[in-house]
């Protein structure tokens, strides 16, 4: 039995993509670099059509944009996510 179920799912690729980010030029960046990626395409795959996992993108977006060692997967992740960008614009707009 999965502790927390499929709903803290999104929420371990969070803090796993948060907490173990390498630097750029460290040795451990390069065994590191393929689960981080992977983390990133489970997340891309789970905020397809999901509302819910696009906010908590959005929410973390500042701090996912400073994982350089996979950045062009975050550039995926947050072009997938922004029609919610827009959206969230244009309400602010008019409030």
């Amino acid at each position: 039995m999965c502790v927390g179920g499929v709903a803290a799912v999104p929420s371990l690729l969070f803090d796993l993509l948060l907490s173990s980010t390498p630097h750029r030029q460290s040795s451990s960046a390069s065994a590191v670099v393929p689960v981080l990626s992977g983390c990133v395409r489970l997340l891309r795959a789970l905020a397809r059509d999901n509302d819910v996992i696009q906010r908590r993108i959005f929410d973390r977006l500042e701090a996912l944009l400073d994982v350089h060692v996979i950045h062009n997967d975050i550039a995926l992740l947050v072009r997938d996510v922004r029609l919610l960008l827009a959206s969230f614009t244009t309400v602010n707009k008019f409030t």
